[in-house]
């Protein structure tokens, strides 16, 4: 059975037509086909649900396909990372995050490749989303980063101030092997860039990133 056909079984079908299909997408037997056929389902209707559930059966269970073939694997998800019309964000930067540290080499390419603010912005979220393998290129992602920070677009400096704070000893899930003190040259900009942002908008979100980078700047 084709694999699209299997993937809107799983969307509209009967609880045991569902549970079928489950077992058909994942047998041992034919994986390498159903993996390809999941990518290939992507964007081939325009039924936003079939992109979802290509995704995110993709993510939740084809992750040893996704890093054992990430070099081919990445630059399909960054595509449709940044397609607006398939409107499945969360599910496509999940599957980029299963590709491994690989994913961030490509994030970190793609940004400074682009001109498109909205890709920008998008792609640095991803990098957030990526932080298990953080340590291991922490030296050019912290810069580059860093740079947005200063970037013509509001919305790119936002998100880029966003994504150091969250990746930060300051937020949860702080990655350990990250070195704390390479963040400190850069809470006085982050905390410029919030305040500057909250004279435009008031949100919660730049109020707890101002609110910390205040206390920890005065300790």
């Amino acid at each position: 059975m084709e694999t699209l056909e299997l993937v809107q079984r799983i969307i509209y079908g009967s609880q045991a037509e569902q549970e079928q299909a489950m077992q058909l997408l994942t047998a041992e037997d034919d994986r390498a086909a159903h993996y390809a056929g999941l990518f290939a389902g992507l964007g081939v209707t325009a039924d936003s649900r079939v992109d979802f559930w290509c995704l995110d059966l993709l993510w939740r269970h084809f992750k040893v396909e996704l890093r054992r073939y990430a070099s081919q694997a990445i630059p399909n998800l960054l595509v449709v990372v940044v397609n607006e019309k398939l409107r499945v964000l969360d599910r496509a930067v999940l599957a980029l995050t299963a590709t491994g540290p690989l994913s961030v080499v490509a994030l970190l390419q793609a940004i400074g490749a682009t001109t498109n603010a909205s890709h920008t912005v998008t792609f640095l979220f991803a990098i957030r989303e990526s932080r298990q393998y953080l340590h291991l290129y922490a030296k050019p992602v912290l810069s580059l980063l860093s740079t947005k920070l200063a970037d013509s677009d509001e919305q790119v400096r936002w998100t880029a101030m966003a994504v150091l704070m969250d990746i930060s000893p300051l937020r949860p899930r702080f990655n350990e092997q990250m070195n704390p003190s390479d963040f400190e040259p850069l809470y006085g900009s982050l905390l410029a860039v919030a305040q500057n942002s909250a004279l435009h908008k008031q949100d919660d979100l730049t109020a707890q990133y101002i609110g910390l980078l205040r206390q920890h700047l005065a300790n």
